[in-house]
């Protein structure tokens, strides 16, 4: 949070459209809004900017760290709610997400200095992230082989409708999260009713959901190119495209350093 705390200072807002609410990181760490918007391509490019210096900052190496852990983040997002990314390239990004992080771990793991509780991510988180990207990649070979005709959605394989549905029926009794089957039964029909209200464009007009759960991805879009959710890759070729992904986990991880010993160089 210290280098975008940085980019804030050295770079106008129209540059980076941060605020010092996206580095108060106490007070929510759950803000899905912010966590996107810290990860902006244009929060990057401030950051290469600094990594490199110009006429007004000196370089600044120990940024590439930053730059890299919000890369890994961009990437991931991407593979879900990108709007102008393809399938292809999204099991690219998939196998890019999956390889670096094992590297990540491993070099860790393994150095004598560092250690997984201090510096790499919880465990749970790992394996979230290693179990997701799988099976994005696993969901679009199985609709391309069984459901051709049909878009693969993946930005609403997250939208948590069990834990959506048994939230608001807890509105119903009180606000309570523990109830019995009985009450839960009788709000049912309740509930289908909501929801057909609020799908239907000629009722009234629900609230929105809070502002911190909205999903802004699409506003790094700037009218370009819209992806199709049709366009499945040819059978076999997620493999290549897997690899690609890991070609690029390998040249970043050799530019942070973190290559193995009979690495001497930077790509």
């Amino acid at each position: 949070m210290n280098h975008v705390e940085k980019v804030i200072q050295e770079f106008s807002l129209f540059q980076h459209g941060l605020t010092r609410e996206h580095v108060r990181r106490n007070r929510d760490r759950q803000n899905w809004k912010i966590a996107q918007e810290l990860s902006f391509k244009k929060v990057q490019d401030c950051l290469d900017i600094l990594i490199a210096g110009n006429e007004n900052v000196p370089p600044d190496p120990s940024v590439r760290g930053t730059k890299a852990f919000l890369k890994i983040v961009y990437h991931y997002v991407e593979i879900f709610f990108s709007p102008s990314a393809s399938l292809k390239i999204r099991i690219t990004y998939a196998g890019f997400v999956a390889h670096f992080m094992g590297i990540w771990r491993n070099f860790v793991h393994k150095h004598q200095q560092l250690t997984l509780t201090k510096n790499f991510l919880s465990r749970e988180t790992y394996t979230d992230i290693l179990i997701s990207v799988h099976f994005a990649v696993i969901l679009i070979c199985f609709s391309r082989d069984n459901f051709p005709q049909q878009k693969c959605e993946l930005s609403i394989v997250g939208s948590d409708c069990c834990e959506d549905f048994f939230s608001k029926n807890g509105q119903f009794v009180g606000n309570h999260h523990v109830y019995p089957y009985a009450q839960m039964f009788r709000n049912v029909s309740h509930m289908i009713r909501l929801n057909q209200i609020e799908v239907d464009d000629n009722a009234p007009a629900f609230a929105k959901a809070h502002i911190k759960q909205e999903n802004v991805w699409h506003r790094q879009a700037h009218g370009g190119i819209l992806c199709s959710l049709l366009d499945y890759p040819a059978l076999g070729t997620e493999i290549w495209d897997w690899k690609e992904g890991i070609q690029m986990a390998r040249i970043l991880a050799r530019n942070l350093g973190m290559g193995p010993d009979f690495y001497n160089f930077i790509i």
